[in-house]
């Protein structure tokens, strides 16, 4: 888990305490879906990295993407994250 933009990564201190068997990086150091485990994937931030690397990795993992859209507020219905969450064809806007 961690988070910083401009290739800077930011590791908060309490990743220190998971599991060892989580597998960690920053999006600096992520190169495609091959580096991670069998299981969930849970992609924190979601600027354009995070949001690229959700919309790739969700093709051979339960994605779990966490973190704000910050192009606008609220979430645009085009937003990539709008996309991994919902299939195409099955976006309810109200």
């Amino acid at each position: 888990m961690a988070t910083g933009a401009y290739q800077c990564p930011r590791v908060p201190q309490f990743t220190s305490e998971l599991d060892p068997e989580i597998r960690q990086f920053h999006s600096s150091e992520y190169r495609n879906p091959s580096q991670l485990r069998e299981g969930s994937v849970l992609v924190v931030g979601a600027g354009n990295s995070g949001a690229e690397i959700a919309l790739e990795v969700v093709r051979e993992h339960h994605t779990i993407p966490a973190g704000r859209d910050p192009g606008s507020l609220p979430l645009r219905p085009d937003s990539p994250l709008m996309r991994l969450a919902k299939p195409p064809g099955k976006l309810l806007i109200r």
